[in-house]
């Protein structure tokens, strides 16, 4: 291999590794990390030293993703000064916001499909009890075991995307894709043992679960990258396409309701793939004539991504926690199945979780910009200012959870509304919501926002490079929401199961927060650290 591939190599390994570098001594320690020696540096890559090497990877890096400096000239203060900057403040906000309302477009659908037509892609009004339960304990299984692998492959589908790797992108689409199929297969396999052996659900009931598990497992594994591809509105796109389709099918054929699921469920799986694979094999065509030495290592790939995958995975199972205790109790306390859908319940949690839908954007918005003014700042700031810096970064932190608790009154009020005034629930379902379906809702709505503001920390962290924190924050969070949501159903009764959501999120919430505001006090230390 000559001087040009070595550093070809060595620069794509690093760009794919930490992404965009802090500056020409982080790339110093990277190399050095790598074993690799003065000496070797004029023989192996044509430098004259590794100082030279690190400043020269460091040029190509921002050249290649169009970094530009930022202007160091302070314009003068003045209102006209004060009132663009809050205008333009407004404008990031409200485009950051709407970037991350748009992941949230596919359900509106769902939602505007099952207020029309009583049907969407994976639910229908009309079911009983038992096929209710069948089909939601599929949905359910499908976002837990895919949870993991969701974050895992939008993650590197990110990094492969960003530094123009797409030959290994596609690679990691299919072995992600297969490896999911796999992991949801073996999980239908184990559940099915276990029913067997205690006889939880008839074997029909338990094949219509997998069925669904399946499906929604692979469709939310395709979904994934075009997140990181920045290509939502073909999320959106696909979901409304396969909706119609399945609606044409339940209105216009005598299929069985489960079948038109499955069909359209199918088919937006089949058309994600086939736009995912053609946007690579296009990108790949225009890069054809450039030369790609980086390989595509799956071992290594999995080991550097194991902590979002139990992130992810740990994530879902604290969601659905709480229902499932309440479904396993009911009203009576007595259940023919092990789980019974329990309508009063979920229209609570149904409603509440629109809290966690409207902090969403928010969550995208305060991210972007926490990125954003790291790679700033960390240039405006010299050495001997460095408590300046990291008190920056704390009170940027507390702007953002201030806007957070804002979104979260307003989301409030809309749901308030919904609940009692003439156009909301009433108009729509033609029934009033129950009081218990309110009070699951209110403590569910409290319960979701500290969620959110956890899930916000956790982002800051995983920013950080230091996912640890917040493995550790949900592993406690999700034991409280599961015994402490046991206990008091048991105790209380099943509606009461919401509060160990509640409690569990209430300390996700503390524990990251302290995590947070600890690393943010050291932010000079561990912003380095991290890169």
């Amino acid at each position: 291999m000559g001087v040009k591939k070595n550093y070809e190599s060595l620069l794509k390994k690093i760009s794919s590794e930490i992404g965009l570098p802090k500056g020409k001594w982080v790339i110093y320690a990277i190399i050095e990390s790598y074993g690799i020696r003065e000496e070797d540096v004029p023989v192996d890559y044509g430098f004259n030293s590794l100082l030279e090497l690190s400043i020269c990877i460091d040029n190509d890096i921002k050249k290649r993703l169009k970094v530009t400096p930022q202007n160091s000239t302070k314009p003068s203060r003045g209102i006209g000064l004060t009132v663009n900057s809050y205008l333009k403040t407004f404008i990031v906000v409200f485009k950051g916001y709407a970037s991350g309302l748009l992941h949230l477009f596919p359900i509106f659908l769902q939602v505007l499909t099952i207020i029309l037509f009583n049907y969407s892609l994976w639910t229908y009004l009309n079911f009983n009890i038992v096929q209710s339960t069948a089909v939601v304990l599929g949905v359910i299984f499908g976002f837990i075991v895919s949870g993991g692998m969701v974050q895992v492959i939008g993650r590197q589908a990110y990094v492969y995307w960003e530094y123009g790797n797409y030959k290994n992108l596609r690679k990691a689409f299919w072995y992600y894709l297969k490896s999911q199929t796999k992991l949801v297969v073996f999980s239908a396999f184990v559940l099915g043992l276990v029913n067997s052996l205690f006889h939880f659900f008839p074997l029909v009931f338990y094949l219509i679960v997998v069925v669904y598990a399946v499906l929604v497992s692979i469709l939310l594994t395709t979904i994934a990258p075009f997140h990181s591809l920045r290509k939502r509105w073909i999320i959106s796109f696909n979901i409304f396409f396969s909706t119609v389709v399945a609606l044409i099918l339940f209105k216009y054929t005598s299929l069985h309701i489960y079948l038109t699921h499955w069909l359209g469920i199918t088919l937006c799986i089949l058309t994600n793939i086939l736009l995912i694979n053609g946007f690579i094999k296009a990108k790949e065509k225009r890069k054809a004539n450039e030369s790609d030495t980086q390989t595509f290592d799956a071992v290594y790939i999995t080991y550097k991504n194991v902590r979002f995958f139990i992130y992810g995975t740990m994530l879902y199972l604290f969601i659905f926690i709480d229902r499932l205790l309440a479904w396993s109790l009911g009203p009576s306390g007595q259940s023919p199945l092990i789980f019974v859908y329990e309508k009063d319940y979920e229209i609570g949690m149904d409603l509440s979780i629109l809290m966690f839908f409207s902090l969403a954007g928010i969550m995208e918005y305060a991210i972007s910009s926490f990125t954003k003014k790291l790679d700033k700042k960390q240039e405006e700031y010299h050495v001997d200012k460095i408590a300046n810096f990291n008190r920056y970064f704390i009170k940027l932190y507390w702007k953002h959870i201030l806007l957070l608790f804002c979104t979260a009154l307003c989301s409030a009020y809309l749901i308030w509304a919904i609940i009692h005034k003439p156009w909301g629930y009433m108009a729509n379902f033609g029934e009033e919501v129950g009081t218990l379906s309110i009070y699951v809702c209110t403590i569910g709505s409290i319960g979701y926002f500290l969620l959110g503001w956890g899930m916000l920390n956790g982002l800051y962290l995983f920013t950080l490079n230091v996912p640890k924190p917040v493995l550790v924050a949900l592993s406690w969070s999700t034991a409280i929401n599961l015994i402490s949501g046991f206990l008091i159903s048991r105790q209380f009764g099943y509606e009461h199961s919401v509060l160990g959501m509640f409690l569990g999120s209430f300390v996700f919430m503390m524990m990251t927060t302290s995590s947070v505001i600890r690393y943010l006090r050291k932010m000079d230390y561990h912003y380095y650290a991290a890169f």
